[in-house]
């Protein structure tokens, strides 16, 4: 997977937007993330998603590239969260999977039920 991103001071997106073409987010800073494949060239990856940028949004202020690293997305092989207890580790429980930031609050609040009913 290819991580690319990009700058813009406006602000536009205020939500994780998820579509065939596009997968953007953007940052307080403006900062604007976009996972990308892998297989295709940096200049690929900024050419596509400018051109789903601007087909979906209205932005009058440039956008600008500032990276892209290639990577793999922390998940594992059968694409689902892990949530429990630790063996070995009294009271430690942990919650972890991709995409974190969408299941974060559901995952927050089993593992915090799971904890107020093994310690009360």
């Amino acid at each position: 997977m290819r991580l690319l991103r990009l700058a813009c001071d406006d602000r536009f997106i205020f939500h994780i937007v998820d579509e065939p073409e596009l997968e953007i987010r953007q940052a307080s800073d403006g900062t604007l993330l976009l996972p990308r494949p892998a297989a295709e060239s940096e200049a690929e990856s900024v050419d596509r998603s400018l051109a789903a940028i601007v087909a979906r949004f209205d932005v009058s202020a440039p956008i600008r590239v500032i990276g892209s690293s290639i990577g793999r997305r922390p998940i594992f092989a059968d694409g689902l969260p892990r949530m429990g207890f630790v063996d070995g580790f009294e009271g430690l429980a942990l919650a972890a999977g991709h995409p974190g930031v969408i299941l974060a609050p559901l995952m927050g609040a089993m593992i915090a039920d799971a904890v107020e009913a093994a310690f009360g």
